[in-house]
C-alpha cells in the first residue's frame, strides 16, 4: 500500500471516530469582515490612493485634499 493511501485510509478512519459536532465546518471569516466593513473602508481606500498613487508626484496640499473626503470634514483651511 503506497503512503498517499495509507494516510488516506488513517484520515477516514480516524473520521468515523470523531463525534458529528466535530466535523461541522467553521463558520465562515466573511460575515464578520462585513460588519466591520464601514469602519475598515475609509482607512483602507486612503492606503489604496497612496500607495497607487506615486507620492513625488503629490504635493502635501493634494495629500491634503485626497484624505478630507475620505476621512470627514476638517476645520482645516484647504485653499
Amino acid at each position: 500500500m503506497s503512503l498517499p493511501l495509507a494516510f488516506l485510509h488513517l484520515l477516514l478512519f480516524l473520521r468515523t471516530l470523531l463525534p458529528p459536532h466535530q466535523l461541522e465546518p467553521p463558520p465562515p471569516l466573511v460575515l464578520p469582515l462585513l460588519d466591520q466593513l464601514p469602519y475598515l473602508l475609509p482607512p483602507l481606500i486612503l492606503f489604496f490612493i497612496l500607495l497607487l498613487l506615486p507620492l513625488s508626484l503629490l504635493s502635501f496640499r493634494r495629500v491634503l485634499r485626497l484624505m478630507v473626503p475620505i476621512l470627514g470634514p476638517s476645520k482645516m483651511s484647504l485653499k
